[in-house]
């Protein structure tokens, strides 16, 4: 099966980072972050949702794409890759998780831990039992099995 330069262009083109489908199935996967289990994740999502696609076939087009790129950056035009990471750079956008009281970095919890410092919003739970009576229960325990036969006999 040959796929066209379109289908290639329009993968390579695809915001894979703003579709939340895409997104929530890519978390279910494990060891996502490696590049080849995302190119493939990408690959295989692609084409269910939009146009069958040829991982290596997209490969050997991707990579003529970069060596014709490399060729006119040669000839004083601006590399495509180089390109390509400004856009991304301008246009990645602010991550920003609703409803958190403070953003303290990873580093700052555990030095704050470490240290002995009260870590601010989180609640200090003594380490003891409730030292109350219990009360006496005023529910009617269920039916043994062999009880619910009697009572429908």
């Amino acid at each position: 099966m040959s796929t066209d330069d379109s289908t290639f262009r329009a993968f390579d083109a695809y915001s894979f980072d703003s579709d939340s489908a895409f997104q929530a199935g890519l978390r279910s996967i494990p060891n996502s972050h490696d590049p080849q289990i995302l190119q493939q994740a990408k690959a295989f999502y692609f084409s269910k949702t939009h146009a069958p696609l040829n991982l290596e076939e997209y490969s050997k087009w991707k990579a003529a794409q970069q060596n014709s790129a490399q060729s006119a950056d040669d000839a004083g035009f601006p590399n495509q890759a180089e390109a390509e990471q400004r856009i991304s750079e301008a246009t990645k956008p602010e991550i920003s998780i609703p409803g958190a009281p403070y953003s303290t970095s990873f580093a700052e919890v555990v030095e704050m831990i470490t240290s002995g410092k009260e870590i601010p919003g989180i609640r200090d739970i003594p380490d003891k039992l409730n030292e109350q009576v219990p009360s006496m229960s005023t529910a009617k325990p269920p039916p043994k099995p062999w009880e619910r036969q009697q009572e429908t006999e």
